[in-house]
């Protein structure tokens, strides 16, 4: 699965979520992308979007940059085979 994080004006809760992520996902097993959209501020479906159709994955899983996740949280996916 790929993880897909946009920075995007809200730098304390961003980096909370980031935080959460390292902590309770085995990154050997799922990609994580961080894109900073500080510089751009493109609208954030044009950014999803590019970065969706960028992906090798099949399964995506799209962050809000106020989102914290918890022990387990990964084991949605399984859910989606």
């Amino acid at each position: 699965m790929e993880i897909i994080f946009v920075r995007f004006n809200l730098p304390d809760k961003e980096q909370e979520c980031i935080d959460s992520v390292r902590k309770y996902t085995d990154l050997s097993k799922h990609k994580f992308t961080i894109y900073d959209n500080y510089p751009k501020k493109e609208n954030l479906a044009v950014v999803w979007n590019r970065l969706i159709e960028k992906s090798e994955h099949e399964n995506i899983c799209l962050l809000n940059n106020d989102c914290v996740v918890e022990e387990g949280w990964t084991r949605m996916e399984e859910s989606l085979e």
